[in-house]
C-alpha cells in the first residue's frame, strides 16, 4: 500500500467517527420510535389477556375447591345446606375472593342464592370486572361447567373452562 491509499482510509474512518459521535438523525430515531410503537401496540394486549387468565384459572381453582369443601361436608353430614345440629352450611372466607393472597379482588365466590340444598348446589365466580370476556363462571354438585356470557355457551365453555 502507498501512502495515497493509507491517507484516504485514514480520513474515511475520520469521517465515520465524526458521524458517529454526532448521534442519530433524526429519521433514525423516528423509525427507531415506530418500531417500538409496533411492538408495543402487538405486546400489551397479548400480556393483559395473558394475565386475565391466569385470574380467571386462579377462579376456577377456587371454585372447584369449594366444591371440594362442600362435597366433604356432605359426607360427613350426609346434605350440603346444613349439619346434623341444623347448622347451616357457610363458604369458608378464605375461598370467597380470587385470588386470596392479593388486595385487589378479581372474582368473588359464592352459593348462588336459594340453591344451596340438602342435595344440590350451585357455586359462582363473578369478575369484578365487567368487561372479562368469560364473564360469570358456574359449577354445580354434578360437575356441571358453565359460563354465563354470550350466545354459545359451548364456545366459551371450551375458551374459558378449559385454557
Amino acid at each position: 500500500m502507498n501512502a495515497r491509499t493509507l491517507a484516504r482510509r485514514a480520513s474515511a474512518g475520520l469521517c465515520r467517527a465524526r458521524r458517529l459521535a454526532q448521534g442519530m438523525t433524526l429519521l433514525e430515531l423516528m423509525a427507531v420510535v415506530a418500531i417500538l410503537g409496533i411492538l408495543a401496540a402487538i405486546a400489551i394486549p397479548n400480556y393483559t389477556e395473558y394475565v386475565r387468565r391466569g385470574y380467571r384459572a386462579d377462579a376456577r381453582g377456587m371454585m372447584t375447591e369449594a366444591a371440594q369443601v362442600l362435597e366433604r361436608f356432605r359426607s360427613v353430614n350426609g346434605r350440603y345446606n346444613q349439619d346434623v345440629g341444623g347448622n347451616a352450611f357457610a363458604l369458608p372466607a378464605g375461598l370467597r375472593t380470587s385470588p386470596r393472597d392479593s388486595t385487589r379482588v378479581r372474582y368473588n365466590v359464592s352459593i348462588v342464592a336459594n340453591s344451596l340444598t340438602a342435595n344440590s348446589y350451585l357455586l359462582q365466580a363473578v369478575p369484578v370486572d365487567a368487561t372479562d370476556a368469560c364473564g360469570t363462571y358456574t359449577l354445580d354438585q354434578a360437575g356441571t361447567r358453565l359460563n354465563t356470557v354470550g350466545a354459545n355457551p359451548a364456545a366459551y365453555l371450551q375458551n374459558c373452562w378449559e385454557r
